[in-house]
């Protein structure tokens, strides 16, 4: 008979062996702010079932950005007319921090790697502004709890990878968290 893997039974005892068939055609996004990402994904997708497993990602460190980090520049295809620096600096203010990665091939990342829709993934990508400028997709591989090597896709920073205020450890919390309650709709 086939059983569930221990990590999904832990984390989602109702998900049937058609789902873990079905999370093959679903987005692998790696989060890599555990702390925040649980409950936020689950108010941001309106739903409390979702098929998630920890995960280390490979080859990245985790840093802190402030507006100061952020382009001044708008993007080329940007939905809004403002740049990155300026969109957080109007809702947030200079001091506001936001999690980032780079690569650096001797680290590694602990975050989860959820398995969503792809209109899910296209939501979370516009909640979290790739398209303003904010980040940059990127494609990359998380090792499971188990030893399985994922690929998957997640966001952070590429052209410029030294645009950071610090590089932190998973502990770190910042001090505003921004929800969808909070978030100022003038703002997008």
């Amino acid at each position: 008979m086939y059983s569930l893997p221990s990590v999904i039974q832990f984390y989602h005892p109702l998900y049937s062996v058609f789902d873990l068939f079905m999370k093959r055609n679903l987005v692998k996004f790696f989060s890599y702010v555990v702390k925040e990402k649980v409950e936020g994904l689950r108010a941001l997708f309106g739903r409390r079932k979702l098929l998630y497993e920890d995960a280390l990602l490979q080859g990245y460190e985790l840093c802190i950005q402030t507006p100061k980090d952020l382009s001044d520049i708008v993007p080329k295809n940007s939905p809004l007319n403002m740049s990155p620096r300026d969109i957080i600096m109007k809702n947030f203010g200079e001091t506001y921090e936001l999690y980032t990665i780079r690569a650096n091939p001797n680290k590694t990342v602990p975050g989860k790697i959820w398995y969503i829709s792809p209109e899910e993934f296209e939501y979370l990508r516009e909640w979290e502004m790739i398209d303003y400028g904010m980040s940059e997709d990127i494609v990359a591989k998380a090792m499971t709890e188990e030893g399985d090597l994922i690929t998957v896709k997640t966001y952070g920073l590429v052209k410029e990878p030294r645009k950071i205020t610090k590089v932190i450890d998973s502990s770190y919390i910042r001090e505003e968290v921004p929800t969808k309650k909070n978030w100022p709709e003038n703002g997008r």
